[in-house]
């Protein structure tokens, strides 16, 4: 593997001695231990609904794994942390091996992933995320939201959402630093401070984690660095600036495409850095106002080369997809605790704009291929209403309006229903949402698979649950039967062998989940899923 750009690992073991002797590494426990995926405590706020309503008090069917979560599990990795979620499939290999998530059947790229509520889908894969390269570093916890979302994050939510929560620094500033080593030459090193002086708070952080695996030429490597800082001059008055960087390597002892192993060879070599910041403003006006205004830029570069297999021979791909987004998303939200005796109401209203530009230039034994220089802008306003009675039986609906400068507009809406019997601990659920997702320009112009013709998918998902608490709450049991339909999937043909359009698809089914609190600081988690998915079209449409 070739030297890492990036100076991480000799700033890490510079403080590694003095901050070792700070803390103590906690030894690994064989039994998995994990929060309830629907019963949670009051004061974890779901992001997802960008209302900021605990878990308890919404419709949707989200899963929340908190720090406390991570650390018990030993968790390094996103893919890892997302394996014991409900109705989610992750497909994965050795270490840096790429790695999609599949929730209830949705393409990869149906599922919008989220850092701080900001989407980090990368367009070089069209849509698709790699979660073996995001590590979770500094997050307080990870949230996933099952079912068609696009009416509150567009594009690409025609599956589900997963949304990934940095820690805000508080306390005593302090330092922290790990390291840990394995077979197949694994290490991970991890040095960050955090904490709070005055009105400022900060939580920043480096890691590398990095793998030789066990066959020849399957190196990977990973840096990344991640820094939140925070500025509260009044109270509910709080500037944020974020950034996010992961540097990642990985080579393939595999001859492309899917041919056979040549030890000899470098073979396949990817190269992948991505780039976020983040600023933004929140300002708590009163009890029933507030508002947000955020800004962000997201870079992606992935390098892909494989080399010849004979000297002398041209390289077989050589490859450098470049896409560059910058945001500007606003909000407004009020509440009104009581209108009536017995009912609250709040809601949201906000606008997007959006511009994507995606770059690509691909060389093949064959020659230079064309190159792809596209700019997609997306504008969009969306409004979500949330209705309380009797503290008991909650009903919200959102609608969103998107106009895209190559697919032109778009129109999704969503309801969702919960009924709560605090009495007998039962809670009573319904989802209704549609969602979308617009082929990328990579779709359009790949020069093996590419198609110009490609319409954007369209989805609609349903569910239904039940969830049932028993022994004061340290036994709850759940089921949901859940549909998802999309039309006109982008799915590779063999017949034509490019991207294309199918007309339908549909997957339903069940998910079971039960909890247990078997002794006090324990809870135990299990959940078995049943899918089936249907091609309910012969051929592309």
């Amino acid at each position: 593997m070739k030297v890492s750009r990036l100076p991480l690992a000799a700033l890490l073991f510079l403080g590694l001695a003095g901050s070792l002797l700070a803390g103590e590494a906690e030894a690994p426990d064989e039994t998995e231990i994990t929060t309830p995926t629907s019963v949670v405590e009051d004061e974890i706020v779901v992001l997802a609904t960008r209302l900021g309503r605990s878990i308890e008090n919404t419709g949707a069917s989200v899963t929340i794994t908190t720090k406390e979560d991570f650390e018990a599990r030993q968790t390094r990795q996103s893919a890892e942390a997302l394996r014991p979620t409900p109705g989610a499939f992750l497909a994965s290999g050795t270490p840096g091996t790429p790695t999609s998530l599949f929730i209830r059947g949705a393409a990869s790229n149906q599922t919008v992933v989220l850092v701080d509520g900001v989407q980090v889908n990368d367009p070089t894969l069209g849509g698709q995320y790699n979660f073996y390269d995001l590590g979770i570093l500094n997050f307080s916890s990870m949230e996933v939201l099952r079912g068609s979302a696009s009416t509150l994050y567009g594009t690409d939510a025609a599956g589900g959402v997963v949304n990934f929560v940095t820690e805000r620094g508080s306390g005593t500033p302090r330092a922290r630093a790990q390291l840990e080593g394995g077979s197949f030459g694994y290490y991970r090193v991890l040095a960050g401070a955090i904490g709070a002086v005055g009105p400022l708070s900060f939580n920043v952080a480096g890691a590398r984690l990095a793998s030789e695996n066990e066959l020849e030429n399957d190196g990977f490597r990973s840096d990344t660095f991640a820094g939140t800082v925070g500025y509260e001059p009044l109270d509910g008055l709080v500037f944020t600036l974020s950034a996010r960087m992961i540097d990642s390597e990985k080579q393939d002892p595999w001859d492309f495409p899917f041919g056979p192993q040549i030890e000899e060879d470098d073979n396949i070599f990817r190269d992948r850095t991505t780039s976020l910041a983040i600023l933004g403003v929140e300002h708590d006006v009163n009890e029933m106002i507030s508002w947000s205004l955020a800004g962000w830029l997201f870079d992606v570069r992935s390098d892909l080369k494989n080399g010849p297999d004979q000297s002398g021979a041209p390289d077989e791909l050589d490859s450098t997809n470049i896409a560059k987004i910058w945001n500007v998303t606003g909000s407004v939200k009020f509440s009104v605790p009581e209108v009536t005796d017995w009912l609250d109401v709040s809601t949201i209203v906000g606008v997007e704009i959006e511009n994507e530009r995606s770059e690509s230039k691909v060389t093949t034994a064959w020659g230079p291929q064309p190159d792809l220089d596209m700019t997609l802008r997306n504008r969009a306003a969306f409004a979500l209403l949330e209705l309380v009675t009797f503290e008991r039986f909650t009903l919200s609906g959102g609608v969103r309006r998107d106009k895209n400068s190559f697919y032109g507009y778009r129109t999704t809406g969503s309801a969702s229903a919960l009924y709560d019997l605090a009495v007998t601990g039962t809670r009573l659920r319904a989802n209704y949402g549609e969602g979308f997702r617009g082929p990328r320009p990579v779709e359009f112009s790949d020069p093996f698979v590419g198609n110009p013709d490609l319409r954007p998918e369209s989805s609609v998902s349903m569910d239904v649950g039940v969830e049932q608490e028993f022994v004061d709450g340290d036994v709850v049991l759940g089921a949901t039967w859940f549909r998802l339909r999309t039309n006109d999937l982008i799915a590779w043909d063999p017949g034509t062998g490019i991207l294309e359009n199918f007309r339908k698809a549909e997957t339903s089914g069940v998910e079971l989940t039960m909890m247990l609190r078997p002794a006090k600081g324990w809870e135990v988690l299990a959940s078995f899923t049943a899918q089936d998915p249907r091609n309910k079209s012969a051929g592309p449409g």
